[in-house]
């Protein structure tokens, strides 16, 4: 989900994985969820999130977060399983991760 509206290029891109049961939210900036989500998910599912701040703040590399993130949880890990590679508290080795993922 690019968070820009659709007239612009793009600001911030998350993602999300609609379960069953649940919504998985991920943001490598650790922001809040979009306010659409929060209102799905009162109505419907239980959400999943993380305030976790992954990436580091001048860095270009959201898409490409996201991008790790659906790429794990397309081979059926779970939220913790994907995310579980990335420090809490050094971004700059997160960086180097996914500059490692996108070769």
């Amino acid at each position: 989900v690019d968070l820009d509206d659709q007239i612009r290029s793009g600001t911030h891109w998350v993602a999300m994985n609609i379960k069953s049961d649940v919504i998985e939210y991920f943001d490598s900036f650790g922001l809040n969820c979009l306010t659409e989500v929060v209102q799905l998910s009162d109505k419907r599912y239980y959400k999943l999130y993380k305030s976790t701040h992954y990436q580091t703040l001048m860095s270009v590399l959201c898409g490409y977060y996201r991008l790790y993130y659906i790429n794990g949880s397309s081979k059926q890990k779970d939220y913790d399983n994907v995310i579980k590679p990335f420090s809490h508290t050094d971004t700059n080795h997160n960086e180097k991760k996914i500059k490692h993922f996108i070769g």
